[in-house]
């Protein structure tokens, strides 16, 4: 009687041990990400985690996502790296068993671990990468499981060349960009749509990443009377070439996408930052009350300002979780369906309406460099410098 007693005492022990364990375990949402924080890309990669990372914390706080429970955040660095991302992945997807994927900041590793996760069936919901080649469809039917809601280069550059020319009135639109994949395609969408208007560039330069001297390409601009530059590169390179544009005499004015948007950007470019004008989808000097409270949220956690990536980083946390909320379930067909139809999404970005090919088509906000600050381009224009 004692011996099955103690067995009796024993059983129920560990079932009280064991259960709230498992209840809690299979309650959680497993979000894998994988980001650019060491590397060429860091600087963008950081911000864009650290969003991510404010938002899952604000998520739990208020108890997580409604009925579903808490999410559990497993983050690996790629080194802006496409064989490390691909590593990166395969271990969040095999060993972790994540529910969900937000990868990477650069466009040359998200797109070395997009079949992964396609193998997989596990969403990617990438909000910082921006090669057209990412969404293109495979054997002619869209990739379901990707969905982006950063800005793809090829409309970004066709959106900077319009821009360019209907805005700011320019005679002569050049472009120049890094030989990597984000430059190589944002810079075929500038040339193409270039042409379309019939307008084509006087000049096209392009650089190798980490080139330090840029003499011979600008000298090609100023001979060509360019009078826009139409950039697409990374910011290390874009404050030199501002710095040595002002030695050389080139008086043109630069237009840029949110590779520019970032802080790092204008330290190394200091006042040669002036008068750039980005892209973005977000900006901590806008008035608008989300943008406004977001950048203070930011700022208490992280001691630095808030970015267009970190912003990005943010809002798709939050979206994940209205798509879970909307399948009322973990079933990542279900989710995917929802986030499919995401038109009733608005964060800190924006509204969210995903194509038929999961790129998000939200309008662009066009900033200023203006002494350290992205100025909305309209408050910019109405004199607030």
């Amino acid at each position: 009687m004692r011996r099955h007693t103690a067995i009796l005492i024993i059983a129920t022990a560990l079932w009280l041990v064991t259960a709230p364990f498992v209840g809690a375990a299979a309650a959680e949402i497993k979000l894998g990400v994988v980001d650019n924080l060491t590397g060429a890309a860091a600087g963008y990669g950081i911000p864009h985690s650290n969003g991510i990372r404010l938002a899952v914390d604000e998520i739990n706080a208020a108890g997580g996502i409604k009925g579903l429970g808490k999410i559990e955040m497993i983050i690996e660095d790629d080194g802006t790296k496409p064989t490390e991302a691909v590593n990166a992945t395969n271990k969040l997807i095999t060993r972790d068993k994540i529910d969900f994927l937000m990868a990477s900041c650069s466009s040359s590793a998200t797109l070395a671990l997009v079949p992964i996760h396609t193998r997989a069936e596990v969403i990617n919901l990438n909000s910082c990468s921006s090669s057209k080649l990412i969404t293109d469809p495979i054997q002619g039917q869209p990739n379901k499981w990707i969905f982006r809601t950063q800005y793809r280069s090829d409309r970004t550059a066709a959106f900077v060349v319009d821009f360019a020319l209907k805005e700011l009135g320019a005679k002569k639109v050049g472009v120049m960009n890094d030989t990597n994949e984000y430059g190589r395609a944002a810079a075929e969408g500038a040339l193409e749509a270039l042409k379309a208007k019939g307008q084509p560039a006087p000049a096209h330069q392009q650089y190798n990443s980490g080139d330090k001297t840029f003499s011979a390409q600008i000298l090609k601009f100023k001979e060509a009377g360019v009078d826009v530059i139409a950039y697409f590169g990374y910011y290390q390179e874009a404050a030199l070439i501002l710095k040595q544009a002002k030695q050389l005499g080139l008086n043109a004015q630069m237009v840029s996408t949110d590779v520019l948007h970032t802080p790092v950007f204008v330290e190394l470019a200091g006042n040669d930052s002036n008068g750039v004008l980005v892209t973005t989808a977000f900006t901590k000097d806008s008035n608008e009350p989300r943008a406004v409270q977001f950048s203070e949220a930011y700022l208490k956690r992280f001691g630095k300002d808030a970015n267009g990536q970190a912003a990005m980083g943010y809002d798709a946390v939050y979206l994940m979780k209205w798509a879970y909320e909307k399948a009322a379930t973990r079933d990542k067909q279900k989710v995917r369906d929802a986030l499919a139809a995401a038109s009733g999404f608005v964060g800190v970005t924006g509204a969210t309406q995903f194509n038929e090919r999961g790129d998000d088509m939200r309008p662009f906000l066009v900033t200023v460099v203006s002494n350290g600050k992205w100025i909305p381009y309209e408050e910019y224009k109405k004199g607030r410098r």
